[in-house]
């Protein structure tokens, strides 16, 4: 085979092995000349192999090294394999990024070597990375303020320089023009020239690009390579044009701010020149997602603000009617006290008069009987046994007269039993309790620790007509055959117990509003600063207990 041959079959035989690899393929001379291509590097640079052939890979691709390209050649020329991570020019103009391996082909020995490039399209992958570490970045911002403001100067350092070479981020109020809030530039020095540009109004709002019209409309606008024409439409006169030019403005999008249907502002991003950023779809839809949290997070702001706020003036409103029903607590509680001693008074007045009337009827009717009775003796015995129908007459009203004696100690009894006030407490309930025997048929037991307790006056009138009434009820409702009574003195209080084994108070009727004896008795033990417990067991009986303090409680009316 002569030397003509043997190219033509190595060249066959490179197209054909080039051709099996399925990355894409560049094959450069030692000068970066590409030499060849396959089909893998077509598609992915968007050039054919007839388009490359004898032109400079560098110039051509303009591609982004991750250090100078002579000593990415001299390093796989030395060592026979370079691997690192590139950024492609397409045809098109589209940046791809690749993971490019460099490997050092000797097709014969002592020929010039040959580099080949193997690379991996990872633009997807890297984006998809950038993406979620941009997301995880404005995320941890957004949530390190509470305030709206705070949050979107927050979301503007984070977009610088993650996505953008300077942002600006506009707000719009309700009845106000948009206002800039937050703006951010990679390069310090272009800071105050990007802030002064965007706080400029532009000739017109309504005219599209901007970030009036991108509110107003809720769409965002996308400018990969934007015009002159276009950067002649937002500047309102030439100094302005000169300012956006020293800015290196080469790609830029503005995004809404919308969340709930309603868009609060927009953010705008600018890629400069000078990092050769250029954006394409997926930075449009990755920009409108952070734009989209950024909203939300600012809502939330604003709805957390608002909350803080109802929050405070409810707060003040409880005050104010926590203070309000204090003082009608406290007003209804005084009266409710001066009702109290108002009826303990009349009460009081009542069993005074009642004493009274117990001792007139007792000692003047009483006595008026007596001298009556004695009269009609007298008069029985000087007519003599002859006058039989007058004798009978006068027998006839000695018994009326003993009759009306008996029913006048009863109703002075009623009254108020002398022997309270005589012979003290624990008498008149042992007197009472046989009263109560006779009239029921109801077994009646009294115990008492002690012959007299240490009571006053009032106190004692108190238990004993809680007495009365407990005796009262348990002779109406009870249903019960036997009472057992207890009084006892014990550690400053005197203990009256009332016990029954009837039916059972129930709940309903021991706490009814309509339960006016028990009511009364509640009210009795309370003016001492007593307590009253009243407590049934279905079928079994019921039990009252009431404790009053020993010693005078002074009265204030």
């Amino acid at each position: 085979m002569n030397t003509t041959e043997r190219d033509l079959w190595g060249l066959g035989q490179q197209a054909h092995l080039l051709e099996l690899v399925p990355d894409a393929v560049i094959l450069r001379d030692g000068q970066g000349v590409i030499i060849s291509i396959n089909r893998g590097a077509e598609e992915l640079l968007g050039w054919t192999k007839d388009e490359v052939l004898g032109r400079s890979g560098d110039a051509l691709l303009h591609t982004r090294y991750p250090q100078p390209l002579a000593e990415i050649q001299a390093h796989a020329l030395d060592a026979g394999y370079w691997e690192g991570e590139l950024v492609h020019m397409r045809r098109d103009g589209r940046p791809v990024t690749v993971n490019s391996r460099w490997a050092v082909w000797h097709q014969e020995p002592g020929a010039a070597p040959t580099l080949v490039e193997i690379s991996t399209d990872v633009t997807e992958r890297r984006q998809v990375e950038r993406s979620q570490r941009a997301l995880a970045v404005a995320g941890s911002a957004l949530a390190a303020s509470l305030d709206a403001t705070g949050r979107l100067a927050n979301i503007a350092q984070v977009v610088v320089p993650l996505l953008a070479d300077w942002c600006i981020v506009h707000v719009a109020k309700e009845g106000e023009p948009i206002q800039p809030v937050a703006v951010a530039h990679a390069d310090p020095q272009k800071l105050a020239l990007a802030d002064d540009l965007l706080r400029r109004e532009p000739p017109d709002p309504e005219v599209p690009p901007g970030p009036v019209h991108v509110q107003r409309s809720g769409r965002p606008a996308f400018y990969p390579q934007p015009s002159e024409e276009l950067l002649a439409a937002i500047a309102r006169d030439a100094d302005q044009i000169e300012l956006v030019r020293s800015l290196g403005v080469r790609s830029a999008m503005i995004v809404p701010l919308v969340t709930r249907g309603h868009t609060l502002g927009t953010i705008t991003l600018v890629a400069s020149a000078e990092s050769g950023r250029e954006y394409a779809e997926v930075d449009l839809a990755l920009a409108e997602e952070l734009a989209r949290r950024a909203a939300l997070a600012v809502d939330n702001a604003r709805l957390y603000a608002e909350a803080q706020q109802l929050n405070a003036e409810l707060e003040v409103l409880v005050q104010q009617r926590t203070s309000e029903l204090q003082g009608a607590i406290a007003q209804l509680e005084s009266s409710r006290e001066q009702l109290l001693h108002l009826g303990q008074y009349e009460r009081t007045r009542r069993e005074e008069d009642r004493a009274r009337m117990a001792r007139e009827v007792h000692d003047e009717l009483g006595q008026a009987l007596t001298g009556l009775k004695m009269d009609l003796a007298w008069l029985q015995r000087q007519i003599g046994p002859k006058r039989k129908i007058l004798l009978q007459k006068f027998r006839d009203m000695s018994d009326l007269v003993d009759t009306t004696i008996q029913g006048v100690r009863r109703i002075a009894a009623d009254l108020r039993p002398i022997m309270l006030d005589d012979l003290g407490l624990v008498p008149a309930m042992e007197w009472q309790l046989q009263e109560f025997e006779k009239r029921s048929g109801i077994r009646c037991r009294f115990t008492s620790s002690s012959e007299e307790v240490e009571l006053d006056a009032e106190a004692t009138t108190i238990l004993f007509r809680i007495l009365q009434e407990a005796l009262t009820n348990v002779g109406r409702h009870a249903e019960a055959t036997q009472v057992a009574v207890r009084l006892d003195q014990e550690q400053g209080y005197v203990r009256l117990q009332v016990q029954d084994d009837g039916r059972g108070i129930t709940p309903d009727e021991a706490h009814g509003a309509r339960s006016f004896g028990l009511l009364g008795m509640r009210e009795r033990a309370l003016l001492r600063s007593g307590d009253f417990d009243i407590q049934g067991t279905p079928g079994q009986g019921t039990t009252l207990v009431v404790r009053l303090p020993l010693g005078q409680v002074e009265e204030s009316l």
